[in-house]
């Protein structure tokens, strides 16, 4: 029969339409090549092949410009869609800019906070420095003076047995004098800075007031835009992340359709040859889509990786429930003991101390910590003593033992090595050395023998770097009257962290390095003389520092 001719559909049912195109195609060509004189009787006139013949060629140019235009179609949906992904990209990054900008904003307001609250704290201390130095100067005269009676009625009574220790006595005995003397002349000095600094603490308690208040109200708004900031951001995560799984549904739904050419591809592959290069175009775009939705992937995980991290310093800068910080020193300390033969006239014997203590992480070694009141020693009156043995332990597993060595942080204090393997074999935690110990104007302080513990407030001085000064009227309010700080108390960050030792009753030295002095390490071939040098030398560097710390 002859061949009339179709009406193509809408472009949105294209594979319909192929589906019929290419099924006439079929059937033209079967019935032109199809012998019908084999089958019936030939006609009385000659079909009219020429007519087939021009539609069969019109047919097939239809298919081709159909083609053409679906393809079309098909390019400019996929450049709509790589412009919406460049547009997320670009927004990705701007809110990235946008979150460093703040953070830098955030340091630059907490360098401020601290620089503030030291110069505030510092006029806050040179007064009650000043005057305390001048009551100290008086009763370390005194103590003096009878310092030098005792060691002279020591000298008469063991002459011939401790001639050593008699010349170390007279030295000491020089050097505290000479120290007298320069402490008469900072006293005049003290004096006369008291009545100077008495107006500028006035002034400066008025300055402190209104600049913590500023910076108080300062911190809380800049503290609230940053939770805003935080939720604008997790929720253009959760767009972003909308759009990624939008982009591989429709790379999916690209892949089916780049399927479907190639099979079409094949059907017409002796009469469609411009199509094979359109379809390896489509390739190549699809290609070209997987990867920017690869890129576009990248960039959500780095905007979730650095709200992970803001979610990290949120965490840092988050104090930990004293409560809980008490049950885990519980839970980690360790048992210190320190033994020396004692060989004096006076007695002699085997001298144990024994301590509680935990396991601190300098960056380099882990260690126990101890206060040389918890020792067989004293720099007050020092004592010839040998064969000296320090051991840590967790019962019953031994975790390190050895030399006692001094540091250079301050001559009182003293550390115990300790085999990191072991430590954290036996399930201890290790408490890492204060980054920023002043991060927050409060720590905790534990006693030493685990009894009491309480929130401290502390305040820095200038004139003792390295040391921070305990406040005893905080703690009398939040412990009740249970304890107040004493020498060899351990004191903890408000995040956990090990923040350092007190040194007396009210200073605690907050060592940022653990250095050990060359030469001041005590083992068991550690000689009387050398111990008993050791200590005075120990005693002389306690004297030097400021009366406050001594």
């Amino acid at each position: 029969m002859p061949y009339r001719g179709l009406r193509y559909p809408a472009p949105h049912t294209m594979n319909k339409t192929l589906l019929l195109i290419i099924c006439d195609f079929l059937l033209l060509n079967l019935l032109a090549l199809t012998r019908w004189d084999e089958v019936e009787p030939a006609p009385s006139r000659k079909p009219p092949v020429p007519e087939v013949s021009a539609n069969a060629a019109r047919q097939n140019q239809d298919l081709v410009d159909m083609m053409k235009l679906a393809l079309e179609q098909e390019q400019a949906t996929r450049s709509q869609l790589q412009q919406r992904l460049q547009f997320a990209e670009a927004d990705s990054q701007t809110r990235a800019q946008t979150l460093a900008q703040l953070q830098a904003q955030k340091i630059q307001l907490e360098a401020n906070l601290k620089q503030s609250q030291t110069a505030a704290q510092d006029l806050s201390q040179r007064f009650a420095t000043a005057a305390k130095q001048a009551a100290d100067a008086k009763l370390q005269q005194d103590a003096l003076t009878a310092t030098i009676k005792n060691f002279e009625a020591e000298k008469t009574r063991l002459a011939q047995e401790m001639q050593q220790t008699v010349a170390a006595k007279q030295a000491e005995i020089q050097k505290q004098q000479a120290a007298l003397t320069d402490l008469s002349r900072q006293q005049t000095a003290t004096a006369q800075q008291a009545s100077n600094l008495a107006t500028a603490v006035r002034v400066a308690t008025a300055e402190k007031d209104l600049i913590r208040e500023q910076l108080e109200k300062q911190m809380q708004a800049a503290l609230a835009a940053k939770e805003a900031e935080l939720q604008k951001q997790q929720a253009a995560l959760a767009d972003l992340e909308k759009k990624r799984a939008d982009a591989a549904t429709q790379a999916a739904q690209f892949a089916t359709a780049a399927k479907v050419a190639e099979s079409e591809r094949n059907l017409l592959r002796e009469n469609l040859t411009d199509l094979k290069k359109e379809v390896a175009v489509v390739r190549q775009e699809k290609e070209q889509l997987q990867t920017q939705t690869a890129k576009l992937s990248e960039g959500v995980g780095q905007l979730a990786a650095k709200s992970g991290e803001l979610a990290k310093e949120i965490r840092e800068n988050t104090p930990i429930n004293m409560n809980l910080m008490f049950a885990e020193f519980l839970t980690n300390r360790v048992d210190v003991a320190v033994s020396a033969q004692q060989n004096v006239l006076l007695g002699s014997g085997l001298r144990v101390r024994e301590a509680k203590s935990v396991l601190v992480h300098d960056g380099r070694n882990v260690m126990a910590i101890v206060h040389v009141t918890d020792t067989p020693f004293s720099l007050t009156t020092p004592l010839g003593m040998d064969r000296v043995l320090a051991r840590v332990a967790r019962p019953p597993q031994v975790l390190g033992s050895g030399a006692l060595t001094f540091i250079t942080a301050d001559p009182r204090l003293a550390v115990i090595p300790v085999s990191a393997q072991q430590a954290m074999a036996a399930g201890l935690k290790i408490y890492p050395v204060a980054k920023n110990p002043f991060k927050f104007t409060e720590a905790v302080l534990i006693n030493r023998g685990g009894k009491h513990y309480g929130e401290v407030e502390f305040k820095l001085n200038a004139t003792t770097p390295g040391y921070v000064k305990m406040r005893n009227r905080i703690l009398s309010r939040v412990l009740q009257g249970e304890f107040s700080p004493s020498t060899g108390d351990l004191v903890l960050s408000k995040t956990g962290e090990f923040l350092g030792i007190m040194v007396n009753s009210e200073y605690c030295a907050v060592p940022q390095a653990y250095e050990a002095l060359p030469g001041y390490a005590f083992d068991e071939k550690t000689g009387n003389d050398m111990v008993r040098n050791r200590l005075v030398e120990l005693g002389t560097r306690v004297g030097r520092l400021p009366a406050a710390l001594q």
